[in-house]
């Protein structure tokens, strides 16, 4: 690839430092060189620092209304072409954006690109990747995203909402979701048992306010320097994964 093009890989944070540190360290050893993190922080209470060329850190004193309107925060903050959501409690192997950038190199007129599979983090067991909606990991351009108005003012399923829209929007030729050899896919899901993940926290009107109580009913550290790094080594995890090829269904019955 001759032509680096930028892309913006867009993070929301609320509250939950060490998850952050993961995704962070997970952009950071990406080897596609021409990128950016843009994290948006809205707890008031808490203010996140790092220091970084590429990494830029928005921290603000009002929470946002929406998650839809979190997730246009981040692109209006950023500088990108192509744009990638980058969730605080999902983890990126080393290749996911060179991926991603592969895939609008070889179609100029991509406009929406999404791997058909993705690996799940359920705690203690990470399962090998198999198929299911996974939009999170979804990249498209910035002129598609302005086209169809950006994400919906919601809460919950605002990433379902927004892919749905786009592909129905575009060309079929110009809306791709590939698959991969087992091996070569680079996101891994984060329904983690140790953590709390805003899709099991309600539905549309009490989501946010249910994270927002779970958050404040325990200390917060008023500043945080982050310090990215990986709490596991999610490649070799990876690896051994596909060597006990174990399925979902299996996993989720013995945990």
């Amino acid at each position: 690839m001759q032509n680096y093009r930028m892309i913006s890989c867009l993070c929301l944070a609320y509250g939950r430092p060490r998850l952050l540190e993961e995704a962070m360290q997970s952009f950071l050893i990406q080897d596609y060189p021409n990128k950016e993190l843009i994290i948006v922080n809205d707890l008031a209470e808490q203010e996140l620092r790092y220091e970084h060329p590429q990494v830029k850190i928005f921290n603000f004193k009002e929470r946002l209304p929406t998650h839809g309107e979190k997730r246009n925060k981040t692109v209006e903050l950023s500088s990108g072409e192509i744009l990638t959501s980058w969730d605080d409690d999902d983890i990126s192997l080393p290749w996911r954006l060179t991926q991603i950038a592969k895939a609008f190199d070889e179609n100029p007129n991509l406009g929406y690109f999404k791997p058909k599979k993705a690996w799940c983090d359920y705690g203690k067991h990470i399962v090998k990747p198999h198929q299911g909606k996974f939009f999170m990991q979804a990249a498209f351009t910035r002129k598609v995203f302005n086209e169809i108005g950006g994400y919906a003012k919601i809460n919950k399923g605002e990433d379902v909402n927004f892919s749905t829209r786009v592909i129905s929007f575009l060309k079929p030729e110009n809306a791709l979701t590939k698959e991969f050899p087992d091996n070569e896919y680079a996101f891994i899901y984060g329904w983690k048992s140790n953590s709390i993940h805003l899709s099991a926290m309600g539905g549309e009107t009490d989501m946010l306010i249910n994270a927002e109580k779970y958050i404040k009913s325990r200390p917060i550290e008023p500043i945080v320097n982050l310090k990215p790094h990986w709490v596991k080594d999610y490649l070799d995890i990876t690896r051994e994964a596909l060597q006990r090829n174990e399925s979902r269904e299996y996993v989720k019955s013995n945990l």
